[in-house]
């Protein structure tokens, strides 16, 4: 006679995925996600520093002062108020690597598309739409490398 699953002892599938980071050595997986996330992080403060050097050029194309460039420079701070907001929430519900490659698509597509807007309304348009993806990539990105990082490489 054949022992059945109900005939076995009962076994416990379950793997402490904490645990085993923690515990484990960091793989080369591990290191990839750690680095992605800081790649994001980088193009994050490139996008936000990039536009400071580019409003002169940006200013003389639309034909704006450069002191009316305030709106312009705060429209992405209001997207990434926003992306920090709703990105956070959406991505415990969702999946974190999901939003966040969402949040790096916004970014991309939006940071390109600043370079070819012909008026201002355009513009901020496209620069709170990179700052959604901007600020939606923060809680992802920071959530993702402290579940993958072991506790140990936090210690001093």
């Amino acid at each position: 006679m054949k022992p059945t699953m109900t005939d076995a002892p009962h076994q416990s599938r379950e793997v402490n995925i904490t645990r085993l980071i923690d515990d484990g050595p960091l793989t080369r997986f591990q290191i990839g996600v750690i680095i992605c996330c800081a790649l994001v992080n980088l193009f994050d403060g490139a996008d936000t520093q990039s536009i400071g050097v580019a409003a002169p050029f940006i200013a003389d194309e639309l034909g704006i002062e450069i002191a009316n460039f305030k709106r312009i420079f705060s429209s992405a701070l209001v997207g990434a108020t926003l992306g920090a907001a709703t990105f956070g929430p959406l991505a415990d519900r969702f999946g974190r690597k999901k939003l966040l490659i969402i949040a790096a698509v916004l970014i991309g597509i939006f940071t390109i598309l600043t370079a070819f807007a012909t008026s201002v309304p355009m513009l901020i348009a496209f620069r709170v739409l990179a700052g959604l993806g901007l600020g939606g990539a923060t809680p992802c990105f920071i959530a993702l490398t402290s579940e993958y990082a072991p506790a140990r490489c936090a210690r001093r």
